[in-house]
This record gives C-alpha cells, structure tokens and sequence, in this order.
C-alpha cells in the first residue's frame, strides 16, 4: 500500500493502518519536501520520484492520501491515478458510520472517534478527523477537511476544497461554499461565501479570496 504524503498526518494514518492487520506492504511517497529520511519510524520506506512511486504501484496499485490541506490532496491524488493508482478509502474500526443513506466516495480519511450519521454524503478524498462529527442530512464536497473535534450539525451542506478547524461547529441547515476556511473554535450561524475565511463566534467573514 502506498500512503502518498510522509508528514505528520502520516502518523495518524499509521494507527488506522494497524487496526487493519494488513499483510501488504507500506510505503510513502513524498517528491516535494526535501528534508526527508529515508524511512519513516526507521521501518517504512519513503519513495522520493515519481518512478518510484509507479514502479511500486505495479506490485499493488491502490494508494491513500496521507496529508491535510484541501488543494494539496486533489493534486497528489491526480498525480498517482495518472500512472495508474487507485484512490483508496481508510477507514477506523473505531469510527461510527450509519446504516443507511450513507454515500462515501473514493479515498477517504475517515480517522478514529468520528462518528457519521445517516442520510450523509461525503465527497472523493475528503479527510474525517478524530473526534469530527457529522450528523444527518449533511452533504460534505471533495477534497474536504474536517479538522479533530468539529461538529457538522444536520442539514449543513460543505462544498469542494474547504476547510472546518479544530472544534468549530456548524450549525444546522448552514451552507459553506467552496474553497472557504473556517477557523478553529468557531460556530458558523449562516452561510458563508464562497472563497471566504470565516472566524470567531458567531463566525464572521474576515478575507475574500477572488481568485
């Protein structure tokens, strides 16, 4: 299994990794930071080239997304499906997630402690951290992160690329637009813009990124 990423989200990613039990193989691909060991936990290799990387996914082709950052995770994980990985999902065995309604996308983080309601969809390569919650009739887009501790009420919808920090909390039937930041510790009463940063209680617009 290769984790694509070999910062400090990885050491997380390693917990769940061993509730697996698997019997594969573990890698890491980082080609961008440069001060870099060669392994990590002086046990598992770091691949530091992209043919590394696709002459490791010959052998086993699936790969996760092992860093934070929204823009960061859709664009290692376009670069490893373009040499053939597949974008795969790890999910704790001590996470809660509903029975029914669920729709859960490709190459998920879902970290240990969450917990996930039913009727929630959430999108490709979003990133569920410990101890988030999301509860009923949420829609959650692509590329998301939900930081340790953030509570997404019911109803809230999160558009693609945008970021929940730490403990912040969303209130039911809010609207987050894509591409937006929402500071930890913040409580969101109402719909933020697109593109926007959004801090403090109640939460309040404080940078517009119009690009």
């Amino acid at each position: 299994m290769l984790i694509a990423g070999a910062g400090r989200h990885t050491k997380d990613l390693l917990l769940v990794i061993s509730e697996q039990k698997t019997n594969k193989e573990i890698v890491f691909f980082d080609d961008v930071t440069a001060e870099l060991s060669e392994h990590i936990f002086s046990k598992y290799r770091i691949l530091r080239s992209i043919e590394e990387a696709q002459e490791f996914l010959k052998t086993d082709n699936s790969f996760v997304l092992g860093l934070g950052g929204t823009n960061q995770r859709e664009i290692i994980s376009n670069k490893l499906n373009d040499i053939g990985g597949v974008l795969t999902s790890i999910i704790s065995r001590n996470s809660i997630i509903g029975n029914f309604d669920i729709n859960l996308a490709d190459g998920l983080n879902i970290m240990p402690n969450s917990f996930i309601s039913n009727s929630v969809s959430i999108g490709k390569g979003t990133l569920i951290n410990t101890s988030a919650k999301i509860h009923h009739d949420v829609k959650i887009g692509k590329f998301c992160d939900i930081a340790p501790g953030a509570t997404i009420l019911g109803g809230v919808y999160i558009n693609d690329f945008s970021f929940i920090g730490a403990n912040a909390t969303i209130l039911p039937n809010v609207k987050v637009g894509m591409n937006c930041k929402i500071g930890a510790g913040s409580v969101v009463t109402k719909s933020i813009p697109s593109n926007s940063t959004a801090v403090g209680v109640p939460a309040k617009v404080i940078k517009v990124n119009n690009e």
